[in-house]
C-alpha cells in the first residue's frame, strides 16, 4: 500500500468515484508535490480539465488496467508514483520518486523530443526514455528495477508536468507491449526495444554482438554482446535483428570450415556500432571497422595465392528476406579446383532475395567464379568493391534474375585467367539487372586472351542496363558473342564511344579537361571534380544523369568533396549520403 501523510488533493473516501484507494492517495500526494514544486497551484480541482487531479486519477487507472489487460500474464506491481516538475528551454527539472524512500532525482529532458535520462539516488528516479509520443503526450521510460509510463503536460511557457506509474511486469526491466498501441503512430522512440520503424511502431528484437565485450555473452546488451556473429544469428528469431560492433570477426579454419556467419531467413544484420548505441538511426557508421575477415593467420598479400591457403571460403552465406548493412568483408578466398569456389566473400544463393547495403568488399581473391555471387536476386546500396581478383566477376557474379545495383563504387577490381570473364558478370537466364548511380573506375584484366576482361560482361539470355553511371575505364562493356544478352547505356558519362548503346549519354572521350578522368579521390570514395570545391574543371559528369532512373535520394546525397548536396540535375555515378 502506498502511504502518504499529507493533505489530499482527491476525496479517496470516495470509493465509487475512486476505487482505488492506494492510487488515488498516490495521486492527491503527486499533486501536492507537483505544486510545491512550482511554488504555486497548478493542478487543482479548478484547472483546465487536463491538470486536474482527477483526470490523472483516471488517466493512470487506465495504464493500470492496460498491463493487466494486454501485457503482463500476472498483475503488474506498481510501486509508487513519479511525478515531475519542469522548467527551461531543456525542461531541466526534478522527478521525485514518491515512495517510502522518497528522494529527487535531477535530470534533463529536451521538449520537443522528449528524450533523455534521468539519475537519482539508491530510490530510483526515472532512466532512459525509451518511447513518447509528443502529439498524445504520452511516455515510457526505464528504469534498472522497472519501468515508468505516464502523461506530460504543458503547463505555461516551456513548464510541464509528469504523472506516471512505476512498476514491474513479470520481473521484467522494460516496459510490456501493451503500451504500444496507447503511445501511438507518432512515437518517436520504442517503448521496450532500442529502435522504431519508419511508420512508428515499435522495433524487433536485438541480439547484440562485440568481439570486446567482458559480460556473461548471451547478446542481451552491449554489456553482455555475444563473441561471434553466428552465436546471434543462431540465436535469433524471424523478425529479430543482430547489431554488431566494430572488431575483427574472422575464420577460424581455411575452406568451408572458415565460413564466418551463416544467416538466417527474416534475420537482419547490422553493423558498424560502436558499442553503445540504442538507436539504429545513431549507429557511429563504423563499416570500415567492422570486418569480416577471412585471413586466419593474418599473412595475406594482394595477388599472392601462396598467402591465401590458410583463408576461409564464403565467409557469408546469404538468407531469404534479410539486410546486412555495414561490414568490410576481406580475405575471402577459393581455389579452381574447389566445387563450393563460387563466392569468395560471399554468396546470395537461389531464390533468395535480399538487401545488400553500407558493404566495402575488399582484397577478396578466386581462380574461380566470384567475390559476390548472386544466385538468387540482391539488391546492393552504398557498396564498394575494391582490390578484388577473379576469374568471372572479379566484383559480382549474377546468375539469379531482378538484382540491382544503387550508388556503388567499382573500382581496381582486377579480372584474372582469361575466359569468359568481366568485373561485374550477368550470365545464363538473368533476366534483368539494372545499374544506377554507380562508378566503375580503374579496373584492370590480368589476362585476356579471349577479349572478355571488361568491366561489365552479359552472357546467355541476360540483360543489363546502366543509368547514370560514370564510367573512365580502358574498355566498355561487352556481350558475349553468339549470345541473346543485352547491354543498355544511357544518361550516362563514360570512357567509350556511346553511338549505339543507348541515349542520354556523355562521351569522355579526353578531348578537353572536362571530358577527361571525373574523379578525385577521398580515401576510398571518388567524387566527381568541381571548380567549386578547388578543382581546376569540372567534370562533364556533372548534371550528365536523369531523373528518370532515380528514387529522389539523389538530392540528399552528394558526389562532391565538400558535401555539397546534389540538388539540380543529377549527377552521373555513386553520390554519398
Amino acid at each position: 500500500m502506498l502511504l502518504f501523510n499529507v493533505a489530499l488533493a482527491l476525496d479517496c473516501a470516495d470509493t465509487t468515484t475512486y476505487p482505488d484507494t492506494d492510487l488515488c492517495e498516490a495521486v492527491s500526494t503527486g499533486t501536492d508535490d507537483v505544486n510545491s514544486l512550482y511554488g504555486s497551484t497548478v493542478v487543482h480541482d479548478g484547472a483546465k480539465a487536463r491538470l486536474r487531479p482527477s483526470t490523472w486519477y483516471d488517466r493512470l487507472s487506465e495504464l493500470r488496467d492496460l498491463a493487466n489487460a494486454n501485457g503482463c500474464t500476472t498483475t503488474p506491481t506498481f510501486d509508487g508514483l513519479n511525478v515531475a516538475a519542469f522548467g527551461a528551454s531543456t525542461w531541466t527539472g526534478t522527478w521525485r520518486h514518491l515512495d517510502s524512500t522518497s528522494g529527487s532525482h535531477a535530470g534533463t529532458i529536451d521538449r520537443n523530443t522528449i528524450e533523455g535520462s534521468f539519475s537519482g539516488d539508491d530510490s530510483g528516479g526515472i532512466g532512459e526514455v525509451y518511447g513518447h509520443a509528443r502529439a498524445n503526450r504520452r511516455v515510457i521510460a526505464d528504469r534498472e528495477d522497472g519501468f515508468v509510463v505516464g502523461h506530460w503536460q504543458r503547463v505555461a511557457g516551456s513548464n510541464g508536468v509528469f504523472f506516471g506509474l512505476e512498476a514491474t511486469c513479470d520481473g521484467a526491466a522494460t516496459a510490456p507491449e501493451a503500451f504500444n498501441d496507447w503511445l501511438g503512430n507518432d512515437l518517436l522512440l520504442c517503448v521496450s526495444l532500442p529502435d522504431v520503424d519508419e511508420d512508428g511502431t515499435c522495433g524487433p528484437r536485438v541480439w547484440y554482438v562485440d568481439d570486446d565485450a567482458a559480460g556473461v555473452a548471451d547478446g542481451t546488451s552491449w554489456d553482455d554482446a555475444y563473441p561471434t556473429l553466428q552465436a546471434a544469428v543462431d540465436a535469433a528469431a524471424s523478425g529479430d535483428v543482430v547489431w554488431v560492433a566494430e572488431g575483427r570477426y574472422a575464420s577460424t579454419a581455411a575452406g568451408e570450415a572458415g565460413r564466418v556467419m551463416t544467416m538466417a531467413a527474416g534475420v537482419d544484420v547490422y553493423g558498424g556500432f560502436r558499442g553503445n548505441e540504442t538507436l539504429l538511426r545513431s549507429r557511429a557508421g563504423r563499416f570500415a571497422k567492422t570486418i569480416i575477415d577471412g585471413d586466419v593467420l593474418g599473412d595475406d598479400v594482394y595477388g599472392d595465392i601462396s598467402t591465401r591457403t590458410d583463408n576461409g571460403l564464403r565467409l557469408v552465406f546469404g538468407a531469404d528476406d534479410t539486410v546486412l548493412d555495414g561490414f568490410t568483408l576481406r580475405g575471402g578466398y577459393s581455389e579452381e579446383t574447389d566445387d563450393l569456389g563460387y563466392g569468395s566473400a560471399m554468396k546470395v544463393g537461389g531464390p533468395m532475395e535480399m538487401t545488400l547495403r553500407n558493404l566495402r568488399f575488399v582484397d577478396n581473391l578466386t581462380d574461380r567464379y566470384a567475390t559476390l555471387e548472386v544466385f538468387g536476386a540482391a539488391h546492393l546500396e552504398d557498396v564498394l568493391f575494391l582490390d578484388n581478383q577473379a576469374r568471372q566477376g572479379a566484383a559480382v557474379r549474377f546468375v539469379g534474375a531482378g538484382s540491382t545495383m544503387r550508388d556503388c563504387v567499382v573500382t581496381s577490381n582486377d579480372v584474372i585467367g582469361g575466359t569468359r570473364a568481366g568485373v561485374v558478370y550477368a550470365t545464363s537466364s538473368v533476366g534483368s539487372v539494372e545499374v544506377v548511380d554507380t562508378t566503375f573506375y580503374a579496373n584492370t584484366t590480368e589476362d585476356d586472351t579471349a577479349g572478355n576482361g571488361n568491366p561489365v560482361f552479359a552472357n546467355g539470355t541476360a540483360s543489363v542496363s546502366l543509368r547514370n553511371v560514370a564510367w573512365y575505364e580502358d574498355l566498355p562493356p561487352r556481350v558475349a558473342d553468339g549470345t541473346s544478352a543485352t547491354i543498355t547505356v544511357d544518361d550516362s558519362c563514360v570512357s567509350f564511344d556511346p553511338s549505339g548503346w543507348g541515349s542520354g549519354n556523355t562521351w569522355l572521350d579526353d578531348s578537353t579537361s572536362e571530358l577527361s578522368d571525373p574523379f578525385v579521390g577521398v580515401g576510398d570514395d571518388l567524387f566527381l571534380r568541381h571548380t567549386a570545391t578547388g578543382d581546376a574543371f569540372t567534370s562533364a559528369c556533372v548534371d550528365a544523369g536523369s531523373t528518370a532512373w532515380t528514387d529522389g535520394t539523389w538530392m540528399e546525397r552528394t558526389t562532391r568533396t565538400d558535401g555539397v548536396l546534389d540538388t539540380g540535375a543529377v549527377d552521373a555515378g555513386a553520390h554519398y549520403p
